[in-house]
């Protein structure tokens, strides 16, 4: 009962369905844009929004496993910036072309 209560399992589940529901509403909100309406203060509301989410998800709390899946899934992709180097977790390149993922101590 004490480990469950250090580690607020139920408050974090919780944070996470919120934040995946906000972001598929701000997804769903992008998505039904005309290209030709997009406005500049459209852009910057939608980069606010984003933003304000990102702020409120614990990425420090994501198991290093798990970002390694992430950025191997998504190799060629934009990703948040604490998968891309920043969380301490970074992708090495070999000659063969394979992948190896090197966990540094020291975060960016």
């Amino acid at each position: 009962m004490s480990l469950q209560n250090n580690l607020k399992v139920p408050e974090k589940v919780e944070l996470f369905k919120n934040l995946s529901n906000q972001y598929l509403i701000l997804a769903h909100s992008i998505e039904a844009l005309e290209p030709d309406t997009i406005t500049k203060e459209m852009i910057n509301n939608f980069t606010d929004k984003y933003d304000m989410l990102q702020s409120q998800c614990l990425f420090e709390d994501i198991p290093d496993k798990c970002k390694k899946q992430v950025m191997i899934l998504f190799e060629n992709r934009f990703l948040p910036i604490q998968f891309n180097g920043c969380s301490g977790v970074v992708i090495q390149k070999r000659n063969s072309g394979k992948s190896i993922i090197e966990i540094s101590s020291e975060i960016v």
